[in-house]
């Protein structure tokens, strides 16, 4: 029994996401996209949130990858901070 559970456990595709609250992150929005890339599970969304004021360069930057890929989110936030950012996009 055990066997088969494992089996339709391994059959199935679930879509994840990976959501990064980027704060002065420019130097490194490509190399984690990049990482992303590269995994082999495709079923996939990244979700970049640009997060703060004045970071017109990450964004910027961050709208550059995500031409690239469709499963490529960008979103900006004022909020500040990875914990208000958090709270904001689980509600």
């Amino acid at each position: 029994m055990s066997e088969k559970k494992i089996s339709t456990i391994n059959e199935m595709k679930n879509m994840i996401s990976i959501i990064v609250p980027c704060y002065n992150a420019e130097k490194y929005i490509k190399d984690i996209v990049s990482d992303v890339l590269k995994q082999t599970y495709t079923d996939w969304e990244l979700i970049l949130v640009s997060n703060g004021k004045k970071q017109e360069k990450q964004l910027a930057i961050a709208n550059s990858v995500s031409v690239s890929d469709e499963r490529i989110k960008v979103y900006h936030t004022d909020l500040g901070g990875g914990i208000k950012c958090k709270k904001h996009w689980h509600q």
